[in-house]
């Protein structure tokens, strides 16, 4: 299957002396990730050509094959892809070609031609131009790059000092310079829609997408202060109450946790009796009188029975008074004292 965009292929060529690498790669020129890496230290660069040649027309037909002309390695492997099907792919810069000089007695007279110059000359203008470029790609889209070997090449590349930016001495960075040869098209190609059917998009950053991370974070923190927040509207509801009281009753065993509510009750009835007010509201809303809470105080201080406590509902269940229930729950004290 074709890509819908074409990709960019980078290539960095050695001599394939078991010493530097040969390696390719190649981005989305759409979203500028890496698709995919090849790295050889013992290829030849006819055979490397060769390469370039079968993972163009079968996988890429539509890619822009930019080949660094390191000297003769890469211009041999340029000078056999100009002569194949892929021609068109490959990657060029129009210049200026001074193919004649006069000399009018005064001064040097130069005639120039344009003309199509294929890959990309290795000059100091243009290494400083590449690590520019990766200072940027590590600064803002270090997503966009995720390939071991990159990454490990990126660990060992150091400063020099007469400044240049290079592998140290027992680890390379052919991988790394492939793929900046990549990336050299899609920042410096000019007329890529006209020549390649290139057109570069907008690419988001990582702090771009730090920022997106930082909303959703943001909006699920608006969501749990909604949920607090119906919650706290609903403290009042019952069944939200006794689920309450039932975690706070998890891992106690149940005769524990009835004596623990049973003594809390009594507290309850105590501070309520030692205030008349209280006493009085408390009877009224039961249709008693304060005499009656006072001898339910009473009970509640002697102790009321387990069996009591737990079959409570069935006094509520019948037509007693409430002098009716105080009484049976008198007796029924006096009768588990006895």
């Amino acid at each position: 299957m074709v890509p819908r965009y074409p990709p960019i292929m980078g290539v960095d060529v050695s001599g394939g002396y078991n010493q530097d690498s040969s390696a390719i790669t190649i981005i989305d020129s759409y979203t500028t990730e890496v698709l995919a890496c090849l790295n050889s230290n013992s290829i030849s660069p006819i055979d490397l050509a060769r390469a370039i040649y079968e993972i163009t027309t079968r996988w890429y037909p539509n890619a822009v094959i930019n080949v660094e002309r390191n000297g003769g390695f890469g211009a041999s492997v340029l000078a056999a892809l100009i002569n194949s099907k892929v021609k068109q792919n490959l990657y060029f810069e129009i210049k200026d070609r001074v193919i004649e000089e006069t000399n009018d007695g005064i001064r040097i007279v130069r005639k120039k031609q344009k003309t199509r110059v294929f890959g990309l000359d290795s000059t100091k203008d243009r290494r400083d131009l590449l690590i520019e470029i990766l200072r940027q790609r590590m600064e803002y889209h270090k997503d966009k790059f995720i390939s071991p070997i990159i990454y490990n090449e990126l660990k060992q590349m150091e400063v020099k000092r007469n400044g240049k930016v290079e592998h140290s001495d027992n680890s390379h960075d052919d991988q790394v310079f492939s793929y900046l040869m990549a990336l050299y098209v899609w920042y410096e190609g000019k007329n890529l829609k006209e020549t390649f059917n290139i057109t570069k998009s907008s690419i988001k950053t990582d702090q771009d997408i730090d920022e997106v991370v930082t909303g959703l974070e943001e909006k699920y923190s608006d969501i749990v202060k909604e949920i607090e927040f119906i919650q706290k509207e609903n403290e009042d509801n019952p069944t939200l109450q006794q689920l309450k009281e039932t975690q706070k009753a998890a891992g106690i065993l149940f005769p524990d946790f009835i004596k623990k509510e049973r003594q809390k009750d009594a507290e309850i009835t105590r501070l309520m009796v030692q205030n008349k007010v209280l006493k009085q509201a408390y009877a009224n809303s039961h249709n008693m009188t304060p005499e009656d809470v006072d001898s339910l105080f009473m009970a509640n201080q002697k102790g009321i029975p387990d069996s009591v406590l737990l079959g409570f509902n069935t006094y509520e269940d019948n037509n007693q008074s409430p002098e009716e229930k105080i009484n049976q729950l008198i007796y029924d004290i006096e009768e588990e004292d006895r």
